[in-house]
């Protein structure tokens, strides 16, 4: 990370400590610095660092929004969330697994059996109107909820009535390997889980999957 940052300069630090409780906190940090200095983008994508997305569709997905008229002056989508949905998703009570056991939320924390349909933290890409609403509702919540992805694409969108919306008829992986994933015409992101806990190949292997997605494409040769 210093190395990115010492080359491009493209990384933006937040203060909080690396604990998965906070995370709601540093997705709204996220939220906020591109309010403050990205005021004019129309969208915010927004992904995890272990998680390999196929920029082309994801540019191929944005540029036929834009290019869609609503029902206002500018080419792009109202208040709009894209992404893959969960739908009618149970609240964990309980768990055993080290991974299950960071979802599990009590009845004071969220009273309900259900979540409202939320979107994958994969990645999701968030309009300008709909980020500057959700921004607006998270700065008026004294207790936001812990779990982020729940939180800013389910509840609080589910409370203004933003829809949440399918990224195309794009696909994700959540096990397994990614190797053979990025050779399908609709291979969106991916999460190998051999990246769990082992962090010392993930460039290499990013770089394969960024190599399969420029062949299949037939980009920069």
């Amino acid at each position: 990370m210093r190395l990115e940052n010492n080359i491009f300069r493209d990384i933006i630090q937040v203060e909080l400590p690396e604990q998965y409780t906070l995370v709601t906190q540093r997705v709204l940090s996220l939220i906020e610095w591109s309010f403050r200095y990205c005021r004019t983008a129309k969208y915010l994508f927004k992904t995890d660092d272990d998680i390999f997305v196929n920029l082309m569709l994801l540019l191929k997905f944005i540029s036929s929004l834009i290019k869609t008229p609503t029902n206002n002056s500018f080419l792009i989508s109202d208040m709009k969330i894209y992404g893959y949905q969960h739908i009618t998703a149970t609240v964990f009570r309980q768990a055993s697994d080290p991974v299950g056991i960071r979802y599990i939320v009590t009845v004071d924390e969220y009273p309900c059996k259900l979540y409202p349909t939320f979107l994958s933290g994969f990645g999701y890409l968030i309009s300008k109107k709909a980020r500057d609403a959700i921004l607006y509702a998270a700065y008026q919540d004294v207790e936001p909820f812990r779990i982020s992805d729940v939180y800013f694409t389910g509840i609080i969108p589910d409370y203004l009535s933003i829809p949440r919306q399918p990224l195309s008829n794009y696909s994700i992986r959540f096990s397994g390997t990614c190797d053979n994933f990025f050779n399908g015409s609709t291979a969106f992101a991916c999460a190998d889980s051999s990246h769990h806990g082992n962090t010392s190949d993930v460039f290499n292997k990013f770089n394969q999957y960024w190599q399969l997605v420029k062949q299949k494409h037939r980009i920069f040769s």
